[in-house]
């Protein structure tokens, strides 16, 4: 089976360095990978302008951004934000000497997938760490995309639908369920089901408690195994 090129934008101003990333990259093995090797934050937000994502065509887009933090027209932190403002959606894996390790951990804490110690250079383990990163994007894109459109299913449906957790604290309604209850999604999670919505005894007035809540309060945990004396 022939194994699909993904495009990898290297921001990179070192020349020989982005020389050795590019050989790492480019051996054969599991994956292949394209890469377009640019000298400056500029450089590479005008090609994520111009590219795009991968998604939109899967022949010309950005699978995913390595780029060192420090370079001539951007240094540090501020090179990760501009590139995430620009494109949060695509994955980035930053490239750090030892020294920086710091700011490193403080893009990944502010959305990028990971970072990748450049002086501890092994040219098995980057396409690998790039590998994962990719394939972690893509499964938590195809989580998303599959959240949404369960949502799409549950707010087309004409009954209310509210769900709860094990304890019966809300986590979600469909649109009709927030219609009816009168409380929005974000309002009502974490509250408890009856709370939310109240059953009224037509005939006494009288609130009645929820099926739901019945079985839950009426599940006693299993009692401890008893070893034998």
């Amino acid at each position: 089976m022939d194994v699909v090129s993904q495009n990898i934008l290297l921001i990179q101003k070192d020349s020989e360095l982005a020389g050795v990333v590019q050989s790492a990259l480019l051996k054969p093995g599991d994956r292949a990978f394209e890469v377009e090797w640019v000298r400056s934050c500029s450089e590479g937000l005008e090609q994520l302008a111009r590219r795009g994502k991968q998604d939109k065509d899967k022949a010309a887009g950005i699978a995913g951004v390595l780029v060192d933090l420090f370079l001539s027209d951007s240094d540090g932190i501020e090179t990760f934000d501009r590139l995430f403002r620009a494109a949060p959606q695509i994955p980035i894996l930053v490239l750090s000497a030892s020294q920086h390790e710091r700011t490193a951990k403080l893009a990944v804490r502010k959305g990028a997938q990971d970072y990748f110690l450049i002086d501890r250079f092994d040219d098995y383990m980057l396409p690998k760490t790039l590998g994962c990163m990719l394939d972690r994007s893509a499964y938590g894109e195809a989580l998303f995309d599959e959240k949404e459109r369960v949502q799409v299913t549950l707010n087309s449906i004409g009954d209310a639908v509210v769900s709860t957790d094990i304890s019966g604290h809300v986590t979600y309604l469909n649109g009709v369920a927030e219609s009816m209850t009168g409380w929005s999604r974000d309002q009502a999670a974490g509250h408890m089901l009856d709370e939310v919505f109240s059953i009224i005894d037509a005939t006494t007035r009288e609130p009645v408690a929820s099926a739901m809540m019945l079985a839950i309060s009426s599940t006693a945990p299993l009692p401890a195994p008893r070893l034998p004396k």
